[in-house]
């Protein structure tokens, strides 16, 4: 499993992300480091088509960070192993955090998973994001196509989490995401 870290930013990576991406020889990009999280490099990548799994890292001794705060998770199904976990970041089962837990379905599917459509129809989306207010500030859970924000539902009161649930319109090849914004305490 190989991959670029610090969002693929760097000019080696760059250079290296067009030769890498054709080949199939990547399967992440870390687009969460050290508390700054930059998507834009990963959503260029899925809006040409190619699919590649976020992973988050903290760079702990190289920038002012705690260690093991930028994170990501992976689902593994059946018995937990190396190679299960692996297996899981292959298929993108993943979301990165620095503390909110995120849930994610597109027609009863999981992250990660590919829907196909026959034709332009609508999908249900539910989307979730679940947090402890003393850490986390999250102000918004966002539901983004193709890199653009498609819907995004705000925290109401002093509640732990913000959940939504919606059709979306997909006329064309699209990729879907979420993600929650705020800040930490």
């Amino acid at each position: 499993l190989t991959g670029y870290a610090h969002w693929g930013t760097g000019s080696e990576a760059q250079a290296g992300l067009a030769i890498d991406l054709p080949d199939k020889l990547l399967g992440f990009l870390e687009v969460l480091e050290a508390h700054d999280a930059n998507y834009d490099v990963w959503y260029d990548i899925l809006n040409t088509g190619f699919r590649l799994t976020p992973t988050a890292g903290t760079d702990y001794g190289s920038v002012p960070s705690l260690p093991g705060r930028e994170r990501f998770y992976t689902e593994v199904k059946g018995p937990f192993s190396y190679e299960a976990w692996l297996d899981g970041i292959r298929q993108g089962k993943t979301f990165v955090t620095n503390g909110p837990v995120l849930e994610f379905r597109v027609q009863s599917q999981e992250m990660g998973a590919e829907v196909l459509l026959k034709k332009p129809t609508s999908v249900l989306v539910e989307a979730s994001v679940r947090f402890d207010p003393s850490q986390d500030d999250v102000k918004r859970l966002e539901v983004i196509q193709n890199g653009d924000l498609l819907r995004s539902f705000p925290r109401e009161g002093k509640s732990p989490e913000i959940r939504c649930r919606f059709e979306a319109e997909i006329s064309e090849t699209s990729w879907l995401a979420v993600r929650a914004s705020g800040h930490k305490r």
